[in-house]
């Protein structure tokens, strides 16, 4: 015969489990979590969602062992390209998602030219989103250790160098990537001009996603804006300041990639343009990175 429980019955029967069992539980398991806990809190108080993410232990180390290892180099030039794409080999996810995004970014683009007015325009835009995210993640490195600055405490660059230095691994793979499926697109009727423009936009998309690393703790007198008719400007200021490095670039790269997609043909104006907001964008991340040391 079922025996049944009312919800005070099970309060009860499960708070004396707890009781039972709360002396078998390790100190050190108690601290460990009342410490992430309190993390956790703070950061979602400061809607810093990165740090509370990162105050997680399981979601840190998922992965101790990497799929690969790498050898040490020999040169002092490549530590910081070996200790970033070491930590993506231990995140393998990291690659995985950004060659999604990068086939979307590509299948935009290739299907853009054969659009017309609004759809052209968020396919050429759709495209450049997602090439930026495909770049975001390849950049978890660089987040990491400007979450702690003590990582590249004992290294002989300055952290704008280090900056900079961490663009080479997602750079080389983006850009190998994105050419290979640009070639791809182009043998099965793509424009040459919108692929090739898509292989440029690489660097410029890559400082944004470095500035969107180094980004750092949001300011909180940005949540405190200005009322207007249209209702307070706070949750907008919130927006800008996180999403600043990606708006910045992919507004400045969409004319480019839009005039392109509508037959115009990619000269060495477009270029030069795509190629000065990349340098701009490098310029971003170095300062970017020296605030947030210096705070």
């Amino acid at each position: 015969m079922a025996v049944s429980l009312s919800p005070l019955d099970a309060a009860v029967f499960g708070l004396l489990l707890s009781v039972r069992e709360l002396p078998r539980i390790p100190q050190s398991a108690l601290r460990l979590r009342a410490t992430v806990a309190a993390r956790v809190g703070a950061s979602v108080l400061m809607l810093d969602l990165r740090q509370a993410r990162s105050g997680v232990p399981a979601l840190r180390a998922r992965r101790s062992v990497p799929l690969m290892r790498l050898p040490i180099p020999r040169h002092a030039s490549l530590l910081v390209p070996w200790r970033d794409l070491s930590c993506l080999l231990r995140h393998p996810s990291r690659f995985g998602w950004a060659l999604v995004w990068l086939v979307l970014a590509l299948g935009a683009a290739s299907s853009a030219s054969s659009l017309v007015a609004t759809s052209q325009l968020l396919a050429v835009l759709g495209s450049l989103v997602a090439l930026y995210l495909a770049a975001a993640q390849l950049t978890e490195p660089a987040r990491l250790e400007s979450d702690d600055v003590r990582r590249s405490t004992n290294l002989g660059w300055s952290f704008r160098t280090l900056a900079l230095l961490h663009a080479v691994v997602p750079l080389a793979v983006l850009l190998v990537g994105v050419a290979v499926g640009a070639a791809v697109c182009v043998l099965a009727g793509a424009p040459v001009g919108l692929m090739a423009s898509l292989i440029v936009c690489v660097p410029a998309l890559v400082t944004a996603a470095l500035v969107s690393s180094y980004r750092g703790v949001m300011p909180m007198h940005l949540l405190m804006g200005a009322d207007t008719p249209m209702g307070n400007t706070g949750p907008w200021q919130v927006a800008l300041w996180y999403g600043r490095g990606p708006l910045v670039g992919i507004c400045l790269l969409l004319p480019v990639c839009l005039a392109v997609a509508r037959g115009q043909s990619w000269s060495f104006p477009q270029l030069l343009w795509q190629v000065l907001v990349a340098a701009v964008g490098a310029w971003w991340v170095r300062r970017t990175a020296h605030r947030l040391k210096t705070k």
